[in-house]
């Protein structure tokens, strides 16, 4: 009976294309792990970056919340009234939230265009 596998080896032994195709295997093999090895690096600097940034803001909205409450507490002096302080610090922040609100919308475009920026830089 014809063995097509046996005379399939026989020509690549006579051709010498076994050693090409180990060899070009080892590459595949070889290029596929920097893949992965690239991958696993990218993405452990970015969780790195994800938790300093969260850490940043957890310490920045603590640092916030004291700071409010202690202007709150010098404006009730100022005014005479702890109701009156406390307002003061909350109508501000409500200013600053609606100010926010009404450019959301540029604010969005421009964190957008900046994100798009540094991923062209990376590629």
């Amino acid at each position: 009976m014809f063995n097509f596998n046996s005379l399939k080896d026989e020509l690549f032994k006579f051709l010498g294309v076994e050693g090409l195709i180990r060899s070009v295997s080892e590459y595949i093999e070889a290029r596929v792990d920097l893949i992965k090895k690239e991958i696993r690096d990218e993405i452990s600097g970015q969780i790195s970056r994800i938790i300093v940034l969260l850490f940043l803001m957890l310490t920045g909205l603590l640092s916030l919340a004291f700071l409010s409450i202690a202007a709150a507490f010098w404006l009730s002096e100022i005014l005479g009234s702890n109701t009156y302080g406390f307002l003061s610090i909350g109508g501000f922040y409500l200013i600053i939230s609606i100010a926010f609100w009404l450019g959301r919308a540029r604010a969005a475009e421009a964190i957008a265009e900046n994100l798009r920026k540094k991923m062209d830089e990376k590629s």
